[in-house]
């Protein structure tokens, strides 16, 4: 993941780094679900940006990000028996 000091490529403010469910519309106008994304989300200008390589592993392709909100991660504990 890059630097959370990277400024956003298309204004130039600063980026929120965390992880984010996010809702991808494809070219069919199918819309695909992604949760605990990692990625960057700039407020001002409404950008999430992945990085390349996570794109192409979750064969989103052509997809646009409509939707992304920062994931709510919850870490469970399983007792032992």
């Amino acid at each position: 993941m890059p630097s959370q000091q990277a400024p956003c490529p298309v204004c130039g403010d600063l980026l929120a780094v965390s992880l984010y469910d996010a809702t991808f519309r494809m070219p069919d106008s199918s819309e695909l679900l992604c949760f605990a994304v990692p990625g960057r989300l700039c407020a001002r200008c409404s950008q999430l940006l992945v990085e390349p390589d996570l794109i192409e592993a979750l064969n989103l392709g052509d997809g646009r990000c409509v939707f992304a909100i920062a994931s709510d991660t919850t870490l469970a504990e399983h007792a032992s028996s």
